[in-house]
């Protein structure tokens, strides 16, 4: 599901008996856990819900009391088309511009190869960096493998 509105998380189902464990930001991908369950106090739906971008849990309200859509449902998973590369930083320009060989090593160290056919959960949307790329931070289902991918190159078709 994607936050379409911020909100609170909670630690608890019952709302007035709980603690904000956080704000979930918007366009915050979560994976539902458990429910929606009607919690008894205020007739209002929630859902155990996990954070894909720290893996925190608990409970929200999809839709509140008044209609105030919080989430909705959205894609949030990604197959590898053709080998790519994860990386720890946003701009690939960063990355280049390292000046010392240790920096130049940690920047090799730091890259993950994808392989056609694995499977990413999206923890940030998609966004365009300053050369033109578009990037997608994700997370590998197969190893928990945190990084940016680049889902656009900046070359007409040209992408990845």
């Amino acid at each position: 599901m994607i936050v379409v509105k911020q909100t609170a998380m909670t630690d608890g189902l019952c709302i007035k008996d709980s603690k904000t464990l956080r704000r979930l930001e918007l366009d915050e991908i979560v994976k539902v856990v458990k429910g929606p369950l009607q919690e008894s106090a205020t007739k209002v739906m929630r859902t155990l819900i996990k954070a894909l971008k720290d893996d925190a849990e608990g409970w929200v309200s999809p839709t509140g009391n008044a209609g105030t859509i919080f989430l909705k449902e959205g894609g949030r998973q990604f197959k590898v088309m053709k080998e790519n590369v994860l990386t720890e930083t946003f701009e690939l320009d960063g990355e280049a511009s390292k000046a010392n060989e240790e920096e130049a090593l940690g920047e090799v160290l730091s890259k993950r190869k994808l392989k056609p056919g694995e499977v990413l959960d999206a923890l940030v949307w998609p966004r365009t960096d300053s050369s033109g790329l578009v990037r997608l931070k994700v997370r590998a289902q197969s190893d928990h493998a945190t990084g940016w991918v680049t889902v656009v190159g900046n070359q007409a078709g040209k992408g990845p």
